[in-house]
């Protein structure tokens, strides 16, 4: 695994506009081989908490995958009345993944 440390987001979405007028989210990643995003539990965990047991990458986000499963409107997980725009986000994981505004997160964290 790499100890390598990036403040460069990792993880984008982008909002487009479908031929119906509805809005479309798509969380993409570009994070490397190994990241905790890439990873998945091998030894069939099924208690969530990865933690405690053998894990592996999966060869892709599992973080972008379970967010566009469960649906990316509704695992938003920054404050409300933020306005939908493309750009970076941070993932958080709380009993599953969420994601937020990465400009967000950052000033959240700076006011503390």
């Amino acid at each position: 695994m790499s100890t390598h440390t990036t403040t460069e987001p990792v993880h984008a979405i982008s909002w487009t506009h479908t031929h119906a007028g509805s809005l479309r989210a798509e969380i993409t990643c570009t994070a490397p081989a190994g990241a905790p995003c890439r990873l998945e539990c091998v030894d069939g965990c099924d208690d969530g908490d990865a933690h405690h047991h053998v894990v592996a990458d999966a060869g892709h986000c599992v973080a972008a995958a379970w967010i566009r499963a469960a649906g990316v409107e509704r695992e938003y997980a920054g404050p409300a009345a933020v306005p939908a725009r493309s750009g970076p986000v941070e993932l958080v994981q709380d009993d599953g993944w969420g994601w937020r505004y990465a400009e967000v997160a950052a000033a959240e964290r700076a006011a503390a």
